[in-house]
Order: C-alpha cells, then sequence, then structure tokens
C-alpha cells in the first residue's frame, strides 16, 4: 500500500507501493529503487492525459505511440520478481472533461488492454474506471479496476457495494483506495479518523492493492497521519497477498 507518486526515496514500510508515471530515460532508475525496497509499484506507461489526446478528444493512436516508448526496455525481471505488478492503462475514461469534450468510446478499452499484453505477457492490465461505464464490454485482456472513495460519493458502505462489488462482478480484480489529499469534505484533506476508519473499511474488501491519492510530503509528514498509516499498514500485512490478476 501507499501513496500514488511517491517517491521513491520514500519507500519503506508504511509505502510499500506505488502508482507512477513512467519516464523512458528514468524508468530503470524507479524499478531499482522499488526492488531495493522490496516496493511494489504500477506504472502508467503513457504518462498525463496531455499527450494523448487531440481536438477529436482521446487519441489511440498517441496513446500507442507513448507506451512504445518502453518498447525495448528491459523490464521482465521486475515484472517477473513482482517489482512491477501493472500497468496503468488510462485513468477516467468515462469523464468527457478529461477528453475534449468526449468520453473514450468503451470499445477502445480492450484494444489498449491487449496492446499491453502483446508487449508485456506477464504484466497485469488496470483501468481506472468506474463499473457502469465497464459494463457490458468484454474485456479478455484487461485485469483490474482502480476504485477510489472520496467523501462527495456518499455513504461509504453504499459506495463500496455499487462501485467495488459492480466492479467485481464485471470479473475484474479490484485495486482499492481513498483520496486521502482531496477527498476529505468540502475537498479538503482526509483527518487522520477519516483516512484510519474509511481506509480500515476498504481494506475488509477484496482487494488486491490499497492505494491513496496521491502523495504531497507535509500532509504524510504529519505525526496524526503517519499514525493513521501505521495502523492501515499493520492491517494491510496481516491480510493473504492477493493477485491483481483476474
Amino acid at each position: 500500500m501507499g501513496p500514488t507518486q511517491t517517491p521513491y526515496q520514500r519507500y519503506s514500510r508504511e509505502f510499500s507501493g506505488s502508482q507512477q508515471n513512467g519516464q523512458p530515460d528514468s524508468i530503470m532508475v524507479v524499478l531499482d529503487a522499488a526492488r531495493r525496497a522490496s516496493a511494489r509499484i504500477t506504472i502508467n506507461f503513457s504518462g498525463n492525459q496531455q499527450w494523448i489526446r487531440d481536438e477529436n478528444g482521446f487519441s489511440i493512436t498517441k496513446w500507442k505511440q507513448r507506451v512504445d516508448r518502453f518498447r525495448g526496455k528491459n523490464i521482465d525481471s521486475y515484472i517477473a520478481d513482482g517489482t512491477l505488478i501493472g500497468h496503468l492503462i488510462m485513468d477516467e475514461p468515462s469523464d468527457p472533461t478529461n477528453w475534449n469534450g468526449k468520453p473514450v468510446p468503451q470499445g477502445l478499452i480492450e484494444e489498449m488492454a491487449k496492446y499491453s499484453k502483446d508487449i508485456w505477457p506477464n504484466l497485469t492490465v488496470i483501468i481506472r474506471a468506474w463499473p457502469d461505464y465497464l459494463e457490458g464490454g468484454n474485456y479478455p485482456s484487461l485485469d483490474a479496476t482502480w476504485i477510489q472513495y472520496h467523501s462527495r460519493f456518499g455513504d461509504l458502505d453504499n459506495f463500496i457495494e455499487t462501485r467495488l462489488h459492480a466492479a467485481q462482478e464485471l470479473g475484474l480484480a479490484v485495486v482499492g483506495g481513498v483520496n486521502a489529499i482531496r477527498g476529505g469534505p468540502g475537498k479538503t484533506s482526509m483527518s487522520p479518523s477519516e483516512l484510519r476508519s474509511w481506509g480500515e473499511r476498504i481494506l475488509e474488501e477484496d482487494i488486491c492493492l490499497f492505494l491513496l491519492f496521491d502523495y504531497k510530503e507535509d500532509y504524510f509528514a504529519r505525526a496524526d497521519i503517519q499514525a493513521a498509516m501505521e495502523h492501515l499498514t499493520d492491517i494491510a500485512r496481516g491480510l493473504p497477498k492477493r493477485d491483481c490478476k483476474k
């Protein structure tokens, strides 16, 4: 478990995992640092959404070109030993504000997932998307989706039932998490009690990975937040290991 975009220098018992945007010139440094710390990371090889859209919205041609930058990088050993545990192929495809007013066509999701599998057959493919967007599609190459809680989504138990369980019913593994930095009431940072209780509730579910969005040094340096993180880490480390492959 751990926050997204965690600097590799901060990997620790509490920050034992992270989601990173990959860069070809630094990918090996990032993977080596994660391996030394026994951390588990997922990588978005296409990077920020600005690089994979054009005037028509999402561009799968640009997406493939961004992913292709990592062809030839010797990352297979990091996949094999569990350091690199997933490829996040896309974030929020259903949100038109991310894609020049046009949601990503659902039919392109499997094309992206298969493209990833063709390059790295043993690497888990993850998307951050709601189950109602994915419903009705056919995704033999997609392994998991990332379901993240924010207080604006209302009651947590209802959120788990309508979002997390619904994703599992699609046959996908689930990466669970909370928006620690802006997921409190009024888009504030979560309080220590919110982080502790909401994180604890999600960890009760059958999730394969727990991520917090995102990393802010001053927030995670607070003693009260560190105590909440230690509490969640104790729970997570007591759970059986789960594979994000479906």
